[in-house]
């Protein structure tokens, strides 16, 4: 374990200038996210919205990008990714802004979905960047960085941003819905902050592509016929993506609302749960490159994610707060480590010239799952509560796990 540790940090070193540059974005961005993830929420919830609205809320940003997805991934090729990492960065911080300055619903829907397009343009560039951006043997460690820094740095933030309503109200004399204001207007900086280093990187070296890659189906000068060749592989895979976060949605986006209303926690008592959950998540999702080099890419992840699947039983129906809080620390990591390892087996499948729209199609299939969870839910909330929706997340991620290793263990073999 320790000869494997030192060489995954010998591996992080020799990540080049783009590599850490982009590493630095999304360390300030994960401080950014956990805020902004802890009081969201909270903040919806402080206006006295139902949560059939939040729902909504949650529901029609992927809904809106779901139909934007291949344009988007288009245009992110065409407009080159640091262009795309610097807009979908300014955008996302700006419309936060505005969207805190109103209470009309139609002009909050109007602007999350605004901010969710933003949003969508930077995460299908993160993962064509990060593949060109690093050689076969830095691809783990460069993904696994790039999913585990920010979650590690996510845990101070969570802490952090626990308290800085608190400090607000104390300060500034802020109400509850003001104070939440104000935390999500330094989400914006910090959002902002992310473009010093994005402004620094520079075009990437062309890198030559595996045999197996040159002489295959892979690569084509034509990026329509590539995908038509992948189009057996595109179905799979996606299938499961769908799968995967309509489980996700059932109950992932309102675990800081569950906490509350469960067990009656204060802020910053939500503040600092989180927080360790984001310091366990991102230890785990360094683990990733020991997990692929044990296991391979999909075993490692249908193992790991197995073993979350009952935390998330326990998370829903423990007593007590302290199994419960115990369960959704190592759930999160367990079930996470399998991101970097399921979306660089994926993006491998493409060229560079259609990465981004491949990364497009696999948001597209997050956003369909995460729609109709999230939606699903907050009518399942406002009706019945959080029982079933806990068993409900529970099938679909068994499900998914099920099917990815049954369509993929295999062809992961024989590579």
């Amino acid at each position: 374990m320790g000869e494997a540790l030192r060489l995954y940090l010998c591996r992080l070193r020799r990540l080049e200038g783009n590599a850490r540059l982009f590493l630095v974005n999304a360390v300030l961005a994960g401080f950014a996210t956990s805020i902004s993830g802890l009081f969201f929420n909270l903040y919806i919830d402080s206006l006295g919205m139902s949560r059939d609205f939040l729902g909504t809320l949650q529901a029609l940003s992927p809904l809106i990008t779901l139909f934007l997805a291949l344009p988007s991934g288009l245009l992110a090729d065409r407009m080159g990714r640091k262009a795309t990492l610097l807009l979908g960065r300014a955008g996302s911080a700006l419309v936060l802004i505005l969207f805190t300055l109103t209470s009309a619903p139609f002009m909050m829907i109007g602007l999350h979905l605004l901010r969710a397009l933003f949003d969508f343009l930077y995460q299908i560039t993160a993962g064509a960047f990060m593949v060109e951006n690093s050689t076969p043997e830095e691809r783990m460690t460069l993904f696994s960085a790039g999913y585990g820094l920010p979650a590690l740095v996510g845990a101070a933030g969570y802490f952090a941003g626990g308290y800085l309503p608190g400090l607000f109200s104390l300060l500034l004399g802020l109400a509850r819905t003001p104070a939440y204001r104000a935390t999500l207007w330094t989400v914006a900086v910090l959002e902002l902050l992310c473009l010093v280093p994005l402004a620094g990187l520079t075009p990437a070296r062309p890198r030559p592509l595996p045999a197996a890659q040159e002489n295959g189906p892979n690569v084509r000068r034509v990026s329509h016929k590539e995908l038509r060749a992948q189009a057996p592989f595109l179905r799979r895979y996606l299938a499961t993506i769908v799968i995967a976060y309509l489980g996700a949605a059932l109950v992932i986006p309102y675990l800081n609302l569950f906490f509350r209303d469960r067990f009656h926690f204060r802020d910053a008592t939500l503040g600092w749960v989180f927080a360790v959950s984001q310091a366990v998540t991102g230890f785990l999702i360094t683990l990733a490159p020991l997990v692929a080099d044990r296991w391979g890419r999909i075993r490692g992840m249908t193992l790991t994610g197995l073993a979350s699947i009952p935390l998330v039983l326990v998370i829903g129906f423990a007593p007590w707060p302290a199994v419960a809080v115990g369960a959704f620390w190592i759930r999160a990591g367990l079930m996470r480590i399998g991101n970097p390892l399921y979306d660089s087996f994926y993006l491998e499948h493409f060229s560079p010239r259609t990465r981004a729209t491949a990364s497009s199609l696999n948001q597209m299939a997050f956003n369909i799952g995460w729609a109709l969870g999230s939606r699903l839910s907050g009518h399942v909330q406002d009706r019945y509560g959080y029982a079933p929706l806990f068993y409900g997340t529970a099938l679909l991620y068994l499900l998914f796990l099920g099917l990815a290793y049954l369509f993929f263990a295999r062809e992961e073999r024989r590579e």
